[in-house]
């Protein structure tokens, strides 16, 4: 074989290595896959430490709603998953899940008769979320 007139391209595979370095509540995430604690002042309720709650975003319009994953518009899809980012959520009836659904470090409210619901393998992901009622 005459390697001297090949002249088609060549490809290298280059591979990238990052560290990033994880504090232990994040450690302990990664290992567990339960989310790390929020801390809370001594002595009160998580509604007191959120305070005034004026939600960037409400699901549901009143007690005996039912809401679909699959219709809600006002999502991000990240890597595939409709998700939300740093928002503030009230949700009203009952919010159905027919595809996994993502909150990242999201204040979710639960109002009146208030319920998630999953169908099938859907699943509710929440990474420093709070819930409350």
């Amino acid at each position: 074989m005459n390697f001297t007139s090949f002249t088609g391209k060549v490809t290298f595979p280059v591979l990238l290595f990052l560290s990033i370095q994880l504090s232990g509540q994040d450690r302990l995430f990664l290992e567990n896959c339960v989310s790390p604690p929020v801390p809370q002042a001594a002595g009160t309720t998580l509604c007191e430490d959120i305070g005034e709650f004026e939600p960037d975003i409400v699901i549901g319009q009143h007690a005996s709603s039912v809401t679909f994953v699959s219709t809600l518009t006002n999502t991000v899809n990240w890597f595939g998953t409709d998700s939300y980012f740093y928002k503030k959520i009230e949700i009203h009836g009952r919010l159905i899940l027919d595809e996994p659904l993502f909150f990242f470090l999201c204040d979710l409210k639960m109002g009146n008769n208030a319920e998630i619901i999953t169908l099938g393998e859907n699943h509710l992901f929440g990474q420093g979320a709070n819930y409350f009622a």
